[in-house]
């Protein structure tokens, strides 16, 4: 579940940014969440960004609410993969910054240090 998420906050960061709600389903009903305690150290050491991780107690479960910020530069994970989000308008600065670099790499004829992954919303 953890690997899911960070996917998850690895595509928004490299967007337009988002806040990504755990413990509910897809109709808004609270189903509660194991409490992932070094979720936020995970994200820093994975990642290399900071998200605003917050837990919120209902009677119904626990939900994390995670707020992620669009970041200045793509966010590659530890496994040099850039992960975007496959929605139009709100990639185009990393895929700007992508399309520049593949750029600059074939010229040197040079093989890409990553792998892109298209992340569905």
């Amino acid at each position: 579940m953890e690997r899911r998420i960070l996917k998850r906050i690895c595509g928004f960061a490299n967007a337009q940014g988002d806040t990504l709600i755990i413990g509910k389903d897809d109709n808004g009903i609270v189903v509660g969440v194991k409490l992932l305690e070094e979720l936020p150290n995970k994200i820093t050491a994975i990642l290399g960004i900071i998200a605003d991780v917050n837990l919120h107690e209902t009677e119904q479960g626990d939900i994390i609410e995670i707020v992620i910020e669009p970041q200045p530069n793509p966010v590659i994970t530890k496994a040099n993969i850039i992960i975007v989000v496959a929605a139009p308008n709100r990639n185009s600065k990393v895929l700007h910054w992508i399309n520049s670099y593949c750029r600059n790499m074939v010229e040197r004829e040079t093989a890409y240090p990553f792998q892109m992954s298209l992340l569905p919303i």
